[in-house]
């Protein structure tokens, strides 16, 4: 996953309406009760539905490891430097 990837999935995240979404009988809503899309097969609804909360803490969890390893890094190249 790359930084530029990663920036596209956060901006289509953004820019979707607003969750969570919840799922009935295929059909996907917003809280709002707007309707964001209706499929014949309630597991598509399901994932779709659940995509909208778990999308972003993704995005958060990547940025959150990457910056783990970072320090990571830095740190092995403190601790080569002072031997």
């Amino acid at each position: 996953m790359t930084e530029e990837r990663l920036a596209e999935l956060e901006a289509l995240a953004e820019a979707a309406t607003q969750g969570p979404w919840t799922r009935r009988l295929g059909v996907v809503k917003a809280d709002t009760d707007a309707k964001i899309c209706h499929f014949i097969r309630s597991n598509n609804a399901a994932f779709i539905g659940a995509a909208r909360e778990a999308v972003p803490e993704l995005i958060a969890e990547i940025r959150r490891l990457w910056e783990r390893e970072e320090e990571r890094d830095l740190d092995a190249w403190a601790m080569r430097t002072r031997e």
